[in-house]
């Protein structure tokens, strides 16, 4: 290679290397070399005086000295360097690198292609110029700053990769990128929750769990820290996400192809990657398209959001009370326990990242009648309290909320006014206008022949624009093309265009927008037509053709008809239903016909009870699981069946409905939903029982009241309020079956009666009701009944002591289970055996048989049993050995976030209990106190004394062991740790083996007090109630010296 052509290459990033054309050079070889070379090209735009370059390269070194040094320096440098005074130039004062001689300095070709990168791929070719630090072996204090203004350039550069990746959905590229990362800065802790974030939304919890167990690693070696709560939490909720982020949504499949709206998607998915915009509202009139709007957007952010995109179709939704229950159906979230199930949905979304589509949400913006407060404020409380979640709301009118962000719609694009009929819109190209696209949509399908010709085009633009490109409008003119001509659908939709925007007092407001084009359909149609359409109103959520039969006196060919006409939809699912604005117009119709409104209202509700009581069977079990997938699109029409029957008072109805619609109801979870409704239920039924005079029908009226009161009583208990009126209302309905001889309706509430007692730690008494319960069932010969009595007794048998028997009932009870195949209650079932079975030392068969109950109740989204398993899989591991206490401490963890989600007090204290045990076994004394008050705290709300005198007994054992001290304080703890286990092995309600372990316990403290101390401390103990106890704990215990 000719000289004058060869350039001189200079690398300063990572490792020093100097080339010269394709010549590696070695010459330059000493760090202070490098140093004097690096500052010439970095500051080659100006001369430097050659005392600055003295005082910069020896700053501790005296002046003349440094000159010196200098000078030989140089000398060395020009040695080193070919053809030097090509590159350099020198004088007695200055040096400078000369700007005419090309070279190539990778320092430069870094920044140069980092400020022109605009595309992803040349930011990443950037920042692959980046070789590492600015001669990271070089510590002049001039260098520091440029290095580190580098390493920013560098960080920032990557980060904008990684977000550009991550928002491509290229998770393994972006992971890559984080890891890189990662290497440049390995302490930067907000880079390792940004790889835990990639990993979790590609699917892969093992690679959470291993970025969270390096950054653990790194910070311990390098800065002996453990992880910032930030990170810790982080990791708690990221490390059980398994599901690929592109499952991780329920929005539906649109059966008809989606048509224009391009530049309305752009924009709102410009305002949903706005991190400001949490709360975006999709506002037009109706039949303007903003649900399939909506749901398009959202399928586009599908695998942005970790924890998915969940639409809620609230057109159904009767009142703002039930958008709760709504949301929660859309996130397939079950509600246990007497918390609040607004608080409990809040405590779930509090750590999601979520977008949640509300769809049709006016009707809700109003109080209700009865003064309660519009859905409005509730959207609010899901902002404060969960910041990663963002709103997409549709509405018909803004929500008017603090930082609402609107996004007002019109219809789709229209060709342009001309002469509207004329031939002067034929020629243009008229399918390039979204609202024609989609007429000729509707229209083929109602004709697949139809096509734009020279007669139909000129029509079909005017209408396009008589409609001002509205939708719903278009696509029910479109259904009239093979009846009429385009030319006639014009004509007759020109006569009512006025109705589109009226406010004529006669009309209703909800229809002032769509009047004439329901009108104008509603003409249209046949006498029979126009009935079967508005009793089908009466349907809500929509509705199967043998309830549209039943109900409405439908026919196949008549749904045909009305499906060709637009007037209802039918779902790939088997099932038929309506606009909620046709709905609407139609119930208006209805109620035109006061007679025929309430014999429709009746044949409703009577489809329904009966369809209620045709399910409680398969709901028992063998089809429990295809009998709730069945039921749940329904829940909206049992609603409505059921409150219309109560407030007719229509007794056999209910009696006969009342047993499948509470399994439906237990195994979804709908326990606050069902308060109220249960309330009105058997004040209803009470006050024609007390008014009824004729004997048999009173006796009748007096079964099913107590029945409801017991179900009421089981009601209270699954909400977690074990005393007081769970107990009142089990004891009269009792006490009403027993006087009434309904043995059936007895056994059952005496089922429910039992397990309460056992919760309650009325052992002795929960044998003998369940007993009696069994012998009923046994009579009855009702396999599941007897199961369910079985499982439950070998639960209060074993709280007792006698394991042996607890171990046969359960089995008893399980292989009963088995055989009705009830996989609800033999899943729970099986987690109490697994109880039973660790008490007895067979961890196991204890083990095997937890997770066969786990994995029956996460198929069945049985979350309550869940977090049950899991917390007795951690006693497991932790009885299990020190080597998988690390395990116990996870799964108990697991158990506690899964309580916690639910709002369920009595499991969290459980799970609270457990993890306060593995805690002080793992030396973690602080934590291990922190979780037993928790846990006390919570067991005495929801009145569960075995729990609390299980705490009792954690909370005791650090004041027990020797390690404590014999001082005079230590020696007030382990008095008062003498007096609480007093308590334990007086109380009833304290379990066998909560007794067995405070008795080790105690025998090994009393070791360490002289036998004056014991005696006064039993003494004390056996006086004092548990909730004097307790509250002497929670007032300002000390647990030690």
């Amino acid at each position: 290679m000719p000289p004058l052509t060869r350039i001189l290459r200079i690398h300063l990033l990572g490792d020093f290397r100097l080339t010269y054309g394709d010549t590696p050079l070695l010459t330059v070889n000493t760090l202070r070399l490098q140093s004097l070379l690096a500052y010439l090209v970095l500051y080659r735009h100006t001369s430097q005086s050659r005392h600055h370059l003295a005082f910069l390269l020896w700053p501790d070194t005296p002046e003349a000295q440094a000159h010196t040094n200098l000078r030989t320096l140089l000398h060395r440098l020009r040695q080193a360097l070919p053809e030097a005074d090509r590159f350099l130039v020198a004088d007695a004062q200055t040096v400078q690198w000369r700007l005419e001689t090309p070279f190539a300095l990778d320092v430069a070709d870094f920044e140069q292609s980092l400020a022109q990168a605009s595309s992803l791929p040349a930011l990443q070719q950037a920042i692959n110029l980046y070789q590492g630090d600015l001669l990271p072996g070089c510590y002049d204090d001039w260098i520091l700053p440029h290095r580190e203004r580098l390493r920013q350039k560098f960080s920032l550069a990557l980060e904008q990769v990684i977000m550009r990746l991550e928002s491509e959905r290229d998770y393994p590229a972006a992971i890559r990128s984080t890891q890189r990362l990662l290497r440049h800065d390995p302490l930067h802790e907000a880079t390792y929750r940004r790889l835990m974030r990639l990993h979790a939304l590609n699917g892969d919890r093992a690679g959470v769990q291993r970025a969270y167990q390096d950054c653990l690693t790194t910070l311990r070696r390098e800065l002996d820290v453990a992880p910032s709560p930030a990170t810790r939490q982080a990791y708690e909720r990221l490390a059980y996400i398994d599901t690929p982020i592109t499952q991780r949504h329920n929005l539906p499949v649109q059966l008809i192809p989606f048509v224009g709206r391009e530049e309305e998607l752009a924009q709102l998915a410009q305002l949903l990657a706005n991190p400001t915009c949490r709360l975006l509202t999709i506002v037009g009139p109706g039949g303007i398209g903003k649900t399939r709007l909506a749901i398009r957007a959202a399928r586009a952010q599908i695998g942005m959001y970790l924890h998915g995109i969940y639409l809620t179709p609230l057109a159904a939704t009767l009142s703002a009370e039930f958008l709760v229950s709504a949301l929660a159906d859309a996130l397939n979230f079950s509600f246990h326990g007497p918390e609040d199930p607004k608080i409990q949905l809040l405590n779930y979304l509090r750590e999601k990242e979520m977008l949640l589509v509300l769809d049709n949400f006016e009707h809700l913006l109003a109080s209700s009648a009865g003064g309660k407060p519009g859905g409005a404020g509730f959207l609010v409380e899901i902002l404060t309290n969960a910041p990663e979640v963002k709103l997409l709301a549709t509405s018909r009118e803004r929500l008017n909320l603090p930082g609402e962000w609107l996004f007002e719609i019109e219809g789709l694009s229209t060709p342009p006014s001309i002469s509207p009929l004329t031939g002067e819109d034929i020629a243009m190209k008229l399918e390039t206008y979204s609202a024609v696209t989609l007429f000729l949509q509707a229209a083929r399908r109602a004709q697949s022949s139809f096509q734009l010709t020279a007669e139909t085009q000129a029509a079909v633009a005017y209408l396009s624009r008589l409609v001002e490109g509205m939708p719903l409008a278009l696509e029910l003119a479109a259904g009239w093309v093979r009846s009429l001509s385009c030319a006639e659908i014009v004509r007759e939709l020109e006569q009512n265009l006025s109705f589109l925007a009226t406010s004529q007092r006669h009309v209703i407001e909800r229809h002032q927008s769509m009047q004439a084009v329901f009108d104008h359909s509603w003409r249209l149609l046949s006498a029979e037509e126009r009935r079967v359409f508005r009793q089908l109103s009466v349907f809500q959520g929509g509705f199967r053709r043998e309830a549209a039969a039943q109900v409405a006196g439908a026919s196949l060919s008549l749904l045909s008809a009305l499906v060709d006409k637009c007037l209802i939809r039918r779902q790939p699912i088997d099932r038929y239903d309506l606009h909620e604005l046709l709905r609407q117009y139609a119930a208006a119709r209805l109620s035109e016909e006061s007679e025929e409104q309430e014999a429709v209202r009746d044949r409703h509700s009577n489809f329904y009870m009966d369809y209620l009581w045709r399910q409680a069977e398969p709901l028992k079990g063998g089809r429990q699981s295809q009998a709730m997938v069945e039921m749940k699109p329904e829940i909206d029409n049992i609603r409505l069946a059921w409150n219309w029957a109560v407030a007719q008072g229509r007794v056999a109805e209910i009696g006969r409905a009342v047993l499948g619609w509470s399994i439906f109801y237990d195994i979804q979870g709908r326990y606050h939903e069902l308060k109220e409704v249960c309330q009105q239920t058997v004040d209803k039924l009470e006050s024609i029982w007390l008014n009824e005079v004729a004997e048999e029908r009173k006796k009748e009226t007096g079964i099913v009241f107590g029945f409801m009161l017991a179900t009421q009583g089981a009601l209270y208990l699954r909400l977690g309020e074990l005393g007081g009126k769970s107990k009142e209302l089990l004891q009269q309905g009792i006490i009403l079956l027993r006087q009434l001889e309904a043995r059936t309706e007895l056994a059952t509430a005496l089922h429910y009666f039992g397990s309460l007692e056992v919760f309650l730690g009325e052992f002795t008494e929960a044998q003998a009701l369940l007993q009696e319960g069994l012998a009923l069932f046994q009579e009855e010969q009702d396999q599941r009944g007897m199961g369910l009595c079985l499982a439950v007794l070998g639960m209060a048998t074993g709280s007792l002591g006698q394991y042996a028997e607890a171990y046969q009932l359960l089995q008893q009870g399980i292989a009963l289970l088995r055989i009705v195949d009830d996989q609800h209650y033999l899943g729970m079932s099986l987690g109490f055996l697994g109880d039973i079975v660790i008490q007895m030392g067979q961890l196991a068969e204890a083990k095997q048989l937890l997770q066969e109950s786990l994995a029956i109740t996460r198929a069945l989204g049985d979350r309550w049993s869940m977090a049950l398993c899991l917390n007795q899989l951690g006693v497991v591991n932790f009885l299990t050995g020190e080597a998988t206490w690390a395990e116990a401490k996870q799964l108990h963890q697991e158990s506690l976030a899964i309580s916690k989600e639910l709002g369920e007090k009595y499991f969290s204290a459980v799970s609270l209990n457990h993890l306060g045990r593995v805690q002080y076994a793992l030396g973690e004394g602080q934590e291990a106190t922190q979780s037993f008050m928790t846990a006390l705290r919570m067991a005495i709300e929801s009145q569960a004394a075995p729990i609390a005198l299980d705490t009792l007994l954690g909370l005791a054992t650090p004041l027990v062991h020797p390690e404590v001290g014999v001082t005079e304080v230590a020696l007030t703890l382990k008095e008062k740790a003498l007096k609480w286990l007093t308590l334990v092995l007086s109380h009833p309600a304290s379990r066998h083996d909560t007794k067995d372990r405070a008795a080790r316990l105690l025998a090994e403290l009393e070791s360490h007090l002289p036998p004056q101390v014991s005696a006064a401390a039993r003494a004390r103990g056996q006086t004092r109630s548990l909730e004097a106890v307790v509250a002497e704990i929670v007032a300002g215990m000390v647990f030690a010296p």
